[in-house]
Order: structure tokens, then sequence, then C-alpha cells
């Protein structure tokens, strides 16, 4: 019978995206969305004077998803011809959000900029302050006057895929069904603004961790996203500083930091059906963790098996004091507003596979069905 560690290092292969299907659905997704995104700038022609191309960001990103890579999140980036003039201001209110305000007058900028101008001015309020719905609203006429819905994507695979549009929180869910075999892809498609630190100051950097010194001068960039934050006013004019580019880069190169992050996952997937939390959380607690260990140099080099029960430790302690520290902003919770009860239920979940895996780590044969039903259905 096999070891503790050979066992989860075969749930660990098992869980991950095996390189032949990565490339299989990136293919597709990559004709998919420049289809998309070619039919929304046919369609509007502010959006085809602002658009600025496709970013991946989440687990695809990470390269952290299990199993079948079949779900991307996407920003489409946006960026004026004017976009140096855009004022960035701190939310004082909302730790790691920014407010975005329109220039008084495009005149400047010539006659190119007056129909950018115009337009983002009725998707501002008075004070010329970008509004998360108004632009919600214009990103999802865009798609509803480009009929996506009876639109077909013929991929060089061979692949014919009809388009289904919803919306989906802050995200525009596009569902991409093969008619051919059935297989479907969702591509959650998300507003983003690049704010590029090189072109404006570092001023406009108002997280409360200190931007990376290790970051080139042309990758000192984030995004501001259309976030929900709250039900006031002003949390309408509050976008999400977001940096999924500079995440990648904190858990690259980190031996087994990434298959840890996926057992993680996988174990959420069995116990959490509602995903109270969250594959970003799970991230942001190694990444929290990972602070606390980075003199170690070599801790990402521990065994799979010890440093998932290391990790569930962290997890374990987080729910307990009801607290996921944000990676950027350390004074904001991301469990904050989660029911306590419900907090309290995922604890106890992740407590009890955390001493049954105690246990399988201290014999000395496994039974690996038993370990494997630990994890969540996605293990095959």
């Amino acid at each position: 019978m096999p070891s503790y560690e050979e066992c989860i290092a075969k749930i660990a292969n098992e869980v991950s995206v095996q390189k032949e299907d990565r490339q299989k659905y990136t293919k597709d997704y990559e004709v998919i969305i420049n289809n998309i995104m070619e039919l929304m700038q046919k369609t509007d022609p502010v959006f085809k004077k602002i658009y600025r191309g496709p970013s991946l960001f989440g687990s695809y990103l990470d390269n952290i998803k299990l199993v079948a890579p079949d779900e991307f999140d996407v920003h489409f980036l946006l960026q004026f011809p004017f976009h140096e003039s855009i004022k960035v201001e701190r939310d004082f209110q909302r730790p790691g959000n920014v407010k975005l305000q329109l220039p008084l007058t495009s005149y400047v900028y010539g006659t190119n900029s007056e129909l950018v101008w115009q337009h983002f001015k009725n998707l501002a309020d008075s004070s010329r302050y970008f509004m998360i719905d108004k632009l919600k609203d214009w990103v999802k006429e865009i798609l509803e006057k480009a009929q996506i819905d009876k639109y077909y994507v013929n991929t060089p695979g061979g692949g014919k895929y009809q388009l289904k549009y919803i919306t989906k929180g802050v995200a525009h869910t596009v569902i991409c069904k093969n008619v051919n075999d059935g297989r479907e892809i969702s591509l959650d498609l998300v507003p983003a603004f690049k704010i590029d630190l090189s072109h404006w100051c570092n001023n406009n950097w108002f997280a409360e961790r200190e931007f990376p010194s290790i970051v080139g001068q042309n990758q000192r960039f984030y995004f501001a996203v259309p976030k929900p934050c709250g039900r006031d006013r002003d949390a309408n004019i509050s976008f999400s500083m977001c940096m999924p580019h500079l995440e990648k880069d904190l858990i690259n190169g980190k031996q087994n930091l990434k298959p840890t992050l996926r057992l993680l996952k996988s174990i959420r997937d069995k116990i959490d059906g509602g995903y109270l939390m969250k594959s970003y959380f799970i991230k942001v607690v190694c990444m929290n963790a990972n602070e606390g260990y980075v003199r170690h140099y070599a801790f990402w080099n521990k065994p799979l098996g010890e440093l998932l029960l290391l990790m569930l430790d962290e997890v374990i302690n987080c729910l307990n004091r009801e607290c996921i520290r944000n990676y950027w902003n350390p004074s904001k919770n991301l469990l904050e507003g989660l029911p306590s009860q419900k907090v309290s239920d995922l604890k106890q979940s992740f407590q009890k596979v955390k001493n049954d895996l105690n246990t399988f780590s201290r014999q000395r044969d496994v039974n690996y069905h038993e370990i494997r039903r630990l994890f969540g259905e996605s293990v095959v």
C-alpha cells in the first residue's frame, strides 16, 4: 500500500489540469474571445476607440485551476485617448479602492477624443466620477445589440460554439456550447481600467502594502475594476484595485505552493457547496503565509502532504478568527459580512479534514480510496 505522501502526490496530479487539455481549451478560448471583442467593437464606436485587449485573471492565469480548464475569467482592458488626465483618487472609506474622475473637457485632446469624453460624461455623476451601474449597463447594451446569442464561433480544431450571454454580478458571462460534442466553455468578462504607474505617478498606488520593488518599470500597473462594495451612493463610484499579474508573480517559482493551492481548493469543493470560501480567499491565505516564511527559502520545497497540513492550519486559524487579511490592504477583512455561523461551520469542516489527514500522515501504509474521499469530485 502507498504512503501518505504518495497518495497526496497522486491526488495533486489528478486534480491538476493536464497539459494537452490546457492547450485544447486555450486555443478555443482565444478564438472565442477575439470574436466576441470584434463583435463589440463593430457594435459600439466608443468601445472600439478605448478597447485595449483581453487579460486573464483568476485560477487560469495563476495555473491553479482544477481538472478541466473550461472557465475563463477575463478582464477586457479599457483606456481613454486622454487616459493620463483621468484623476485617480483614493477611496478613504474602502481600503484598496479608488475613484476615477473624468477631466473637465476633452477639447485639448483633439476632436478624436470628443466622442469618448461625451459618452463617459453620461456614465459619470455630477462630479464626473465614473459610475459602476452605468458602466455595467453600457457593456450589457453592447452585448445585447451585438445579438451575441445568435452567434456561432468556429475554432481551428473543428469546434463550433453557440454563444449565450447572461449577466452575473460584476461579470458579463458568455456560455459557449460546442454543438458537436456538448462541451461548454464559460467566459466571465469584466471591464477594467489599466492604471499605469509609469505614465501616471506613483502617488496613484493606494494599497497599504508598498508596490513590490522587484517589479520592472514596464510592469508597474494595476487594474481598477467595478466590483460591488456596498449599497450607499459612494459605493457606486468606488473601483477595486486588482493586481492579478503581481499576484501571479508572487506565487510563481515556489516549488509546491501551487499544488498545495489546488489540493486546498479540491477540499473546499468537497465541503463547501456554496463556495463561501472563494478560491481567491484560499490564495490570499497562502500569500499571507508566504510572507511569514519569506526568510525560509526552502519552505515550499517541503513534502506536499506536510505543506497541505500546514496550510490547512492557516485556513482554520483564519476561520477561527473570522478574518482573512487582504494581502494588499491588511486592514480589509475578506470574510467581513459572512454570517458567523457559516464561518464556524466551514471551520469545523476544514478541521475534520485536517484531523483525518493527520491520522493518515502517521500511518505507514494508507488506503488511497479512504484518503481520496476527503477531496472533491474533481478527483478522477
